[in-house]
């Protein structure tokens, strides 16, 4: 997609020098301005979109890996509490699951733990806040990669 995309903003920057040939530079700089939203489209907007919509699907890749995990564990270890039962969502309801019924607690006490969690509120500013980080709880995210 990311090559599409460049091959795209190359055609269309193709497409501009041709389209301002023989034009002066006043006339040619106020044809490329009337077009810049193309031009923000290839440039900004499509290379986020394909970021964004690639990030939320690993992100929710991993959660259903936990999930997973935990049902497996259930089975194995054949609990009753499923970690449906647990109150919470997503990673953390995982968490607890595995820290509370199946005693694993190691993963969740390293730094990358921590940095996953983290990612968990980009997941969140990007799926219900148009990828805007407002609340000060947010602010360990800037520190990520």
């Amino acid at each position: 997609m990311e090559k599409y995309n460049q091959n795209s903003l190359q055609s269309y920057e193709e497409y501009l020098d041709e389209a301002t040939q023989g034009m002066d530079k006043e006339e040619a700089q106020y044809y490329v301005e009337r077009n810049d939203d193309k031009l923000y489209d290839y440039v900004i907007r499509h290379p986020q979109m394909i970021r964004r919509t690639v990030f939320l699907e690993i992100y929710c890749s991993f959660e259903n890996y936990l999930n997973s995990k935990c049902n497996d564990l259930q089975k194995e270890k054949n609990l009753n509490l499923s970690y449906e039962d647990i109150h919470g969502q997503g990673i953390n309801r995982a968490k607890t699951f595995l820290t509370k019924a199946c005693l694993i607690t190691e993963p969740f006490n390293t730094g990358l733990w921590r940095d996953i969690v983290d990612y968990g509120k980009v997941r969140n500013a990007i799926a219900h806040n148009q990828s805007i980080v407002k609340k000060k709880k947010y602010s360990s995210i800037k520190q990520l990669p």
